[in-house]
């Protein structure tokens, strides 16, 4: 999606719809890993809870990085 919308900047496209398919393109595989890979941590570890305070505490550290 990131490939398709710069060369769709490169061959005309509207400076909006770039910047959403970047945004796409970048935000549908970071959910989907975080979400998948958190919730089969929760599950091996029996814990209760849900993966919004996991996703959170990585995008938290992230930023330090």
């Amino acid at each position: 999606m990131v490939l398709i919308s710069i060369a769709g900047l490169k061959m005309g496209l509207d400076g909006f719809w770039y910047m959403v398919g970047i945004g796409l393109g970048f935000y549908v595989p970071y959910v989907t890993i975080h979400t998948t890979l958190f919730e089969r941590l929760l599950d091996m570890t029996r814990d209760k809870g849900n993966v919004g305070f996991f996703m959170y505490f990585v995008d938290i550290v992230l930023c330090f990085f």
